[in-house]
């Protein structure tokens, strides 16, 4: 829970994965993922759902070919719109899972 000393390490690394954003498209989406969480933990919920979602097509375009990691997004996702009452997105978002699921050929969600 030291998220002040967690967010100067992402900025520093960021800095670093700025300079060839193709290499590391699978770190600067976890490290939203990252962000997203101590948002969460500090109650700022909407905010973390937010960084979520503008990240959701950068994060379908990391995980190509890792179906069980897309899924865990899609996961952790769902649990901040359901823990936020927002019912509605979290609906669409299954939906947008099970599209991306068909396009890869996975039958069934992989998360737990």
């Amino acid at each position: 829970r030291r998220f002040e000393e967690a967010r100067r390490m992402l900025a520093r690394s960021e800095q670093i994965w700025a300079t060839d954003p193709g290499r590391y498209r699978r770190q600067r989406v976890e490290a939203v993922g990252s962000r997203a969480y101590m948002l969460r933990q500090e109650g700022k919920r909407d905010e973390g759902i937010d960084l979520l979602l503008a990240n959701m097509a950068d994060a379908e375009r990391a995980y190509a070919g890792s179906a069980g990691d897309l899924a865990t997004r899609y996961a952790n996702l769902a649990l901040h719109l359901v823990e936020a009452n927002r019912l509605a997105e979290g609906k669409a978002l299954i939906a947008r899972a099970a599209a991306s699921n068909a396009q890869t050929g996975q039958s069934e969600s992989q998360a737990g």
